[in-house]
């Protein structure tokens, strides 16, 4: 069984462990990394770069301390690398070509379809479940160990946020969440506060822009939008979506980022997995690509 395979892989971690996660990293991803960090020996949580605003929100309002930004030079103080919803490079900000070349032990856990993965990391990917926060919960449960209040919570505003407050989610995404909902001790409403994506001035007006240059394609599918932007690619996407488009794309010319987004309740987009799309573009663009069934990007 995977989960069993994952949890000897890092119950024989020895040394000092750094857990790490995606660029700009969200609710999902610092959730995830805090909470493997409770079945982990001698190990630290870092991000790559600065979390997004959602989870800073996410961390001052739960009273966690403010998350540490990994130092160059700093790898060289640990023995081993945990990766927690990414499994390729160009996702590590500018600590991807040194965790390529990290000597020590790699594993990565991520929940995504990706190409390009990393050479040097144990891979362990679980793309049926559709956040990396219920595959933490699944290592709890296969471990035996209680998910305290605090856990749950996290777990919970990952999960939410991840899956767009359940756009996303399948059967398997509701069980975890009934028994993390119970194990919280809290109201859903509140959960839901806390996982709420906080958007500032300049995003809001980056977005706003963005949808006004937008070309409008008629398929016999429906409306496809597509733009070009310098930020927020995926948010710019998913705005296109949420106006009434069967789907949105977004690209960015000067870092080659793509960003796609379907909407998951039309019917005529249900045979288009946007992962696996965006997978085989990163392949075409000699770069990496990937996601879930409804969201992806590439670069």
């Amino acid at each position: 069984m995977k989960y069993s395979e994952l949890l000897r892989e890092l119950s024989s971690l020895k040394g000092n462990t750094l857990i790490t996660f995606h660029s700009l990293g969200d609710v999902e991803a610092v959730a995830s990394g805090i909470a493997l960090s409770k079945l982990l020996k001698n190990c630290v949580v870092k991000s790559p770069d600065k979390t997004n605003s959602a989870s800073r929100h996410l961390l001052e309002n739960l009273a966690i301390e403010k998350m540490s930004v990994l130092q160059h030079g700093e790898l060289n103080n640990f023995d081993n690398v945990v990766l927690v919803d990414v499994a390729n490079k160009e996702m590590l900000a500018e600590f991807g070509e040194e965790i390529a070349r990290f000597s020590g032990k790699v594993i990565a856990i991520d929940h995504h379809e990706h190409g390009n993965l990393l050479k040097n990391a144990k891979i362990f990917e679980f793309p049926h479940r559709t956040s990396c926060c219920e595959v933490i919960y699944d290592l709890y449960r296969v471990a035996g160990k209680r998910v305290d209040p605090l856990i749950a919570t996290l777990l919970l505003a990952g999960i939410i946020s991840d899956t767009a407050r359940f756009k996303t989610a399948n059967s398997q995404t509701f069980h975890a969440v009934s028994h993390l909902l119970v194990a919280s001790g809290r109201k859903y409403e509140d959960v839901l506060s806390l996982a709420k994506s906080v958007a500032d001035q300049s995003e809001v007006k980056k977005i706003l822009a963005a949808l006004q240059k937008a070309k409008l394609v008629e398929t016999p599918l429906g409306i496809i939008g597509i733009v070009e932007s310098n930020a927020f690619e995926a948010k710019t996407a998913l705005a296109m979506v949420e106006i009434g488009c069967v789907a949105g794309i977004c690209f960015n010319t000067n870092s080659g980022k793509v960003a796609m987004v379907k909407d998951s309740e039309n019917s005529n987009a249900v045979g288009i997995n946007v992962g696996k799309l965006m997978k085989e573009l990163g392949r075409e663009m000699k770069g990496s690509g990937g996601g879930h069934e409804s969201i992806g990007g590439a670069v």
